[in-house]
């Protein structure tokens, strides 16, 4: 295939009203740590685009003193309040990752946790900041038959998918859902014929708690395939990917690119840096880099994921490969009732939607799937806004989360 372009074709030439644009651009500087770059029409759509986005937190470390010196009382309130939310999803996850890990090593099983809270705690300094929808573990595709039998007997029910595929396990706690999926290809279903990533694991640890998690040059890799597969992407996945790269050196990065190339992902990887390069681009308001992120008016618009990763795609036959799994995926081929069942599923979503995938900020204050909806189950805490500094805010900052080789 030719080399990626930039930005989605369904990003048009309109950016819709300035000061729809103006507020999206404002969320991202906040983000940045840049709050003082752009000015908001509208401090609630500025919340509303970052909740959305999952980057309110990471506005609240970075810019919590501008924040709490120019938008109203009221805004402060509710933000303060999705940082504790936050805060709490990230205490529950880390007592449940602990518990299924401990249990999943008892039973002689090889757990490696994916992006969620050791990812926030090593680029953020804090586990919270990231607001993961769900616990991502990977486990060896010869024990996801006995991963299944651990995850069930500790109260995971599952609802989507199974071995050697993705699967998706829910559990109520109090008053939230929490949510896990199991890996056992780190490209997943769309992208098995890449690959395959190197596995490389470290320990993090806190409080008497220690989990694996993926490290090494693979990751920024495994982190643009995951970019690139979800409509829209979550700016947040962008930050990261941004934030870890700037930390590599050159060596690590050039050891980045070959991991991509060997993987055929080399087109993904470079798709993914500059999405996440034109974050400072948005923030500073320049309208192409919004257009280039689908931050158009009042909404984030992409293609379907399968057209992208078709269009970036490093051969015309790993192109084709994409385009099977959408007319099948490799899940649903198991047998002829797999088969009729998604693709029954399939002809109701094309009536309904789905070339362009769309976000709309008007509408969603805190996330567009109410399958995924976290932080909307959780109690809304009774939390005075205060002055203090930002990190002594938080009830629970993760200084002291150390990696250990």
């Amino acid at each position: 295939m030719g080399s990626p372009r930039k930005a989605d074709p369904a990003a048009s030439s309109s950016v819709g009203p300035p000061g729809e644009a103006q507020d999206a651009a404002v969320a991202v500087s906040l983000a940045l740590g840049l709050a003082e770059q752009r000015k908001p029409r509208d401090w609630g759509r500025v919340l509303a685009v970052a909740r959305s986005e999952r980057i309110a937190v990471l506005g609240w470390l970075r810019s919590g003193e501008y924040l709490r010196a120019h938008a109203p009382s009221e805004v402060i309130s509710a933000w303060r309040a999705t940082v504790f939310r936050a805060d709490a999803l990230a205490r529950a996850q880390w007592h449940h990752v602990g518990l299924l890990v401990d249990r999943l090593q008892a039973a002689g099983l090889h757990p490696m946790v994916l992006k969620g809270l050791p990812l926030a705690a090593r680029l953020y300094s804090y586990v919270g900041a990231r607001v993961p929808c769900d616990i991502d573990l990977y486990i060896p595709p010869d024990e996801r038959a006995a991963a299944h039998e651990v995850v069930s007997a500790a109260g995971w029910s599952g609802w989507a998918g199974d071995a050697p595929w993705d699967a998706a396990y829910a559990m109520r706690q109090d008053d939230r859902v929490l949510y896990l999926e199991l890996h056992s290809s780190l490209t997943g279903d769309i992208l098995t014929h890449c690959g395959p990533l190197p596995i490389a694991s470290a320990l993090w640890e806190y409080e008497g708690t220690a989990v694996r998690a993926m490290v090494g040059d693979g990751l920024p890799v495994y982190l643009a395939a995951n970019l690139a597969k979800h409509v829209p992407v979550p700016l947040i996945s962008l930050f990261d990917l941004e934030t870890l790269w700037a930390g590599l050196d050159q060596a690590h990065r050039t050891a980045s690119m070959t991991v991509a190339r060997t993987a055929r992902l080399h087109h993904c990887m470079r798709w993914a840096l500059a999405q996440a390069n034109s974050l400072r681009d948005v923030a500073r308001g320049d309208r192409a880099a919004m257009r280039s992120l689908g931050l158009i008016g009042g909404q984030r618009q992409s293609v379907h994921g399968h057209f992208r990763l078709a269009r970036l795609a490093d051969s015309p036959i790993d192109a084709a490969r994409v385009a099977g799994t959408w007319i099948l995926p490799r899940a649903s081929r198991k047998s002829l009732r797999h088969a009729r069942l998604f693709w029954a599923q399939r002809l109701r979503g094309l009536f309904k939607r789905r070339l362009v995938v769309r976000r709309d900020y008007d509408l969603v204050a805190e996330a567009a799937n109410p399958g995924r909806s976290l932080l909307s189950r959780m109690v809304e805490p009774n939390i005075p806004a205060t002055r203090a500094s930002g990190s002594r805010d938080l009830p629970w900052h993760a200084a002291d989360m150390r990696r250990t080789l």
